[in-house]
């Protein structure tokens, strides 16, 4: 199966419910409603069955949006859902899941063009999907990603990258993911390291400054991803039980007071905003 990353935005759509859940699990369920499911998520599907795929998972359409216990036990398994996926598709274009998974393709007296390469690091960066707390995580867990940004398509994996705007060899020149991931403030991989509480501060630090609808997900929201950091163990409260002790030492980083969050302890980061 393949995964969707996307920002949800103000876009109006199709969510799965207690009271649609029989209709909409029955074969083409899907058709009457296809009107009310947005851009993004129906160029995810066409994207899925063109690359062979049968299954797409997609938050909205496969969590039980009204059923609390659904949603915890989906939410504690997205460590699974997004490294076990073949591929997850990015939709780091667009502020909505009404953006769609856009592509710049002109043609000129019969010739197709695309747009000139261009540092897909800062479009990213400065994307509203990179801004959100609930896709950094997405983003860490994914084994692959075929990122869609800036009019093209930027396929990475643990050992490459490929962009449809490059000669073969000039990709050899690239270190792959692991260059895409460091210039954006992360590792290339979180799991099986010697230093995790490293790799743990470094998630953490990059988390905190990632926007979130509600505040009572800020554990949520991250869970998956500190799961998949092996070596510094379960977490509790958002600090690994394995240091707890090095946890519990963070700090502001001009060490002025920041601004209470209610409903968590304030001796985790998580109590803080």
């Amino acid at each position: 199966y393949l995964a969707l990353s996307y920002v949800w935005g103000g876009a109006t759509q199709l969510q799965l419910t207690s009271e649609n859940f029989t209709s909409l699990s029955t074969e083409n369920g899907l058709n009457e409603l296809s009107d009310s499911i947005p851009r993004t998520i129906k160029d995810a599907m066409i994207l899925c069955k063109n690359l062979g795929e049968r299954y797409l998972w997609v938050d909205t359409l496969c969590i039980v949006q009204d059923d609390e216990s659904d949603r915890h036990f989906q939410i504690s398994n997205m460590a699974n859902i997004y490294s076990q996926a073949v591929l997850t598709i990015v939709a780091a274009s667009g502020s909505s899941a009404d953006a769609g998974l856009p592509g710049h393709i002109s043609s000129i007296n019969g010739t197709e063009l695309i747009s000139t390469r261009h540092d897909i690091v800062p479009l990213i960066e400065n994307s509203p999907w990179y801004s959100r707390g609930w896709t950094l995580q997405e983003y860490v867990l994914s084994h692959r990603l075929l990122f869609f940004v800036g009019g093209e398509a930027v396929y990475c994996c643990r050992t490459t990258m490929w962009r449809e705007d490059s000669m073969p060899q000039e990709l050899l020149s690239w270190n792959g993911e692991i260059e895409l991931r460091e210039r954006l403030g992360l590792l290339s991989h979180f799991s099986g390291t010697t230093d995790g509480f490293k790799h743990y501060t470094e998630l953490v630090n990059t988390y905190i400054t990632s926007d979130l609808s509600n505040d009572n997900y800020i554990l949520n929201a991250i869970s998956g991803a500190l799961e998949n950091i092996h070596s510094v163990g379960k977490s509790f409260q958002g600090l690994p039980e394995a240091t707890l002790d090095l946890g519990l030492l963070w700090q502001t980083e001009d060490r002025t007071p920041p601004e209470r969050r209610e409903g968590f302890p304030s001796w985790s980061w998580a109590g803080w905003k």
